[in-house]
C-alpha cells in the first residue's frame, strides 16, 4: 500500500481508471515496477519532476498533467477491452473517432 491507495480507500472512489492509475502509482512507489509497466516510467518522471523543482509546490504542480494522463491511458484501456469486437470492426480513421 502507499499513500495513494490511502486515497483512495479514504474516500471510496470506485473509478476503475482511477484503481487502475492506482495499481501504477502503487508499483512506482513502493519500488515494484515489474509489477505494472507503466510504473516504472511513472517513476522516472516524477524523479525527474522532483529534481527540477525548486519546492513541493512546483513538483505537485507539474505533476498534475502526468497523474491526468496517467488516468487518461487507464481510461482509454478500459474502454478498448470493452468494445473491443466493435472497435476491431473499424477501420484506422473510425477508431479515432470513436
Amino acid at each position: 500500500m502507499c499513500s495513494f491507495d490511502a486515497i483512495v480507500d479514504k474516500y471510496g472512489i470506485k473509478d476503475q481508471a482511477v484503481c487502475a492509475r492506482a495499481k501504477i502509482v502503487r508499483a512506482a512507489d513502493t519500488d515494484r515496477m515489474a509489477a505494472v509497466p507503466e510504473a516504472a516510467g511513472l517513476e522516472a518522471v516524477m524523479t525527474g519532476i522532483s529534481i527540477v523543482s525548486k519546492d513541493d509546490h512546483e513538483a505537485i504542480e507539474k505533476a498534475g498533467p502526468v497523474y491526468d494522463a496517467f488516468y487518461t491511458n487507464c481510461k482509454l484501456k478500459l474502454i478498448r477491452e470493452k468494445y473491443m469486437a466493435e472497435i476491431e470492426k473499424m477501420d484506422r480513421s473510425k477508431r479515432r473517432e470513436f
